[in-house]
């Protein structure tokens, strides 16, 4: 049984109406053309299960184009004397009929004979029926066209009504006298239908253009986790099924799926990039994810043609993995590195955390020291980093608890830059410290957190708490020193609306460093996609920081395309921040940065975040990011 939106072509077909196919006839050329047509196929099967039902009968017509405006769909009705129109039914119908199945079409009206569709609309997907990500994110970024889009999810809700609708006449269908056997296979193919999407808009999002990943962790820059994770630490990544050949492979022992997507990344550091990668995702026949291979290449301006390889490795669902990334560019940026978590040893009781890494990125920023260096003072460098570190712990209170042990080995390095017109940070500042030599720092560090998050990933309510304190070591020749850090930090997701579907998210956070000889890259800093949203990253750095942000996270609409369902949010956000060289300032308001803005979202349960936030400052002015994740 096929079912989803379809365009109403006769008077009776009004928006919101349902109707089975009656008969199903395919155009092969254009409406502007000459109209050949294939034969007619009567649904007998359709018919019966609509009078059953209910609901309306009505001759269905496909065709490889969006019928958009009135005057179109007058003609397409004029000559096929159809009452419906789409663009995938008589495709599903001949594979179908192929294989000696019965088949039955409906469609739910979600543009009258009288609307318009944005003629844009045709634009967003590709001549295979799949999302056309470039031209997505052209269209988001595009004021008229963003609200075109908006208006289109509003005027959604009636045919999602009517599609709901239907769907409970169907259960109850399939239900009756099965003794529910049938009622959980519908729940799993509704569940693996909301999977799909992930294939459509995982693109990059961080500030080294590193494609297809989630939200950076604190101990390194963004990118550098798997970009398939489920939504909570204690289940598997699955696969989802039906993806068509010839990108899906399939033995007795493993499944196959290649998916080639476009890499999209935007940063107010590095501008655009653009590329592509394709995951290679390995399965056991029950959809459970083994290995990821996603080899990639992307282009910058600034950074070159970026060429590697990421692979992923899943043993206990999401609570042992590893993985190992290598990414290198034909001019100074690189990124490899060797992760390997296992937070189930023991029974799980115990946790293990291996991390090993190497980067270079050459688009850094610096803009001095303190909360009043001037955004006019803006200097560029390659910061160069390599560290390792291991991590023991236990978990405790049914792992709502976690504490361990952190040692860390971190060397850095500074070198000129590769900005047109931007002047090199060791010219402007050679005093700071950290930028003349290669600071050596040895770190321990114990760590307490408390998480009782409803989903990692797309959090909708609960509660993340985090404290830790370190003890670093400053081995660098000639400026060894002992200084301590310690930091706080609490976030909560509170629903909201009559059906808890708007979320506020608040986040609060505290550092604070004391001790000479502290190299800039080890102290605080704030700015970017993931603290101040309306600068860059590395706009503040000093010894002690804090920063609040909020934003109201409301649910604008649902929107169903080629079969998936997505929720997409608009998030206005606040974040108001600042970093200090003594603690007293903390409590002096006049020294805070206020950056406004607003997000736009796209989600996917459980496990799937599209974003495109803009954030104000008075500085930098509107800056952009788009990416992977929530900033929180």
């Amino acid at each position: 049984m096929l079912s989803g939106f379809g365009g109403g072509l006769s008077i009776r077909a009004q928006k919101g109406s349902v109707f089975f196919f009656s008969s199903i006839e395919t155009l092969q050329k254009g409406i502007s053309q000459s109209l050949p047509m294939a034969q007619t196929i009567d649904l007998p099967a359709s018919i019966e299960m609509g009078r059953i039902l209910g609901f309306s009968l009505g001759r269905g017509v496909t065709l490889p184009q969006i019928v958009g405006s009135p005057d179109e769909k007058k003609e397409l009705f004029q000559v096929t004397g159809a009452d419906v129109c789409d663009m995938e039914t008589g495709s599903w119908e001949r594979a179908i009929h192929s294989r000696g199945c019965h088949f039955v079409a409906s469609r739910v009206i979600f543009d009258g004979s009288d609307e318009y569709l944005p003629e844009f609309l045709g634009d967003l997907v590709q001549k295979n029926g799949k999302l056309f990500l470039p031209n997505l994110f052209r269209a988001l970024l595009s004021p008229p066209k963003l609200l075109a889009l908006i208006k289109l999810g509003f005027s959604q809700k009636v045919a999602r009504k009517s599609l709901a609708n239907l769907g409970e006449r169907v259960g109850v269908l399939l239900t009756e006298g099965s003794e529910g056997k049938n009622k959980e296979a519908i729940f799993r193919i509704l569940r693996l239908l909301s999977l799909c999407l992930f294939f459509l808009i995982s693109h990059p999002n961080h500030s080294y253009a590193i494609p297809v990943l989630p939200p950076p962790s604190s101990s390194g820059p963004p990118g550098t986790g798997p970009f398939l994770a489920p939504g909570n630490g204690e289940s598997f990544p699955q696969l989802p099924i039906g993806v068509p050949s010839p990108f899906s492979f399939t033995s007795p022992t493993q499944n196959t799926v290649v998916i080639p997507l476009p890499a999209i990344g935007v940063s107010y550091n590095t501008g655009v990039t653009i590329g592509t990668i394709v995951p290679i995702l390995s399965a056991l026949p029950s959809g459970r994810i083994t290995s990821i291979l996603a080899p990639s290449i992307t282009y910058n301006p600034y950074l070159g043609t970026q060429v590697g390889a990421r692979y992923y490795r899943y043993y206990k669902g999401n609570l042992k993995r590893w993985h190992l990334i290598g990414l290198q560019s034909n001019s100074i940026w690189n990124f490899y590195e060797f992760h390997y978590r296992d937070l189930s040893m023991g029974d799980g009781r115990y946790i293990l955390d291996i991390r090993l890494k190497d980067f270079k990125n050459p688009a850094a920023r610096f803009y001095g020291l303190g909360p009043d260096s001037s955004f006019g003072n803006q200097t560029n460098y390659t910061l160069s980093e390599a560290s390792a570190h291991v991590t023991i712990g236990a978990n405790l209170d049914h792992q709502k608890i976690r504490a361990w042990f952190m040692e860390r080995l971190r060397e850095y390095g500074a070198s000129p830059g590769v900005i047109p017109g931007m002047p090199y940070s060791g010219t402007v500042f050679p005093t700071v410290n950290g930028i003349s030599n290669s600071p050596v720092i040895i770190s321990h560090r114990a760590n307490l957190t408390y998480d009782t998050r409803d989903n990692h990933l797309i959090p909708t309510t609960g509660t993340y708490a985090r404290a830790f304190a370190e003890l670093d070591q400053n081995e660098t020749a000639g400026e060894v020193s002992v200084f301590d850090r310690f930091n706080a930090e609490y976030k909560t997701w509170i629903p909201q609306g009559d059906n808890d579907q708007n979320v506020l998210a608040i986040r609060g956070m505290v550092n604070l460093m004391n001790g000479p000889n502290i190299p800039f890259y080890a102290q605080s800093m704030l700015g970017g996609a993931y603290t101040l949203e309306g600068f860059g990253t590395g706009r503040f750095y000093d010894l002690d920081a804090a920063i609040f942000n909020v934003e109201e996270r409301i649910q604008a609409f649902d929107m169903t395309m080629l079969g998936v369902t997505s929720s997409w949010q608009i998030a206005p956000f606040l974040g108001v921040g600042e970093v200090f060289h003594d603690q007293r300032e903390l409590t002096n308001p006049s020294l805070y940065a206020i950056n406004p803005g607003v997000g736009f979202r796209a989600l996917v349960q459980p496990n799937v975040v599209g974003r495109l936030d803009i954030g104000y400052s008075t500085q930098a002015g509107p800056v952009e990011f788009v990416g992977i994740g929530f900033p929180f």
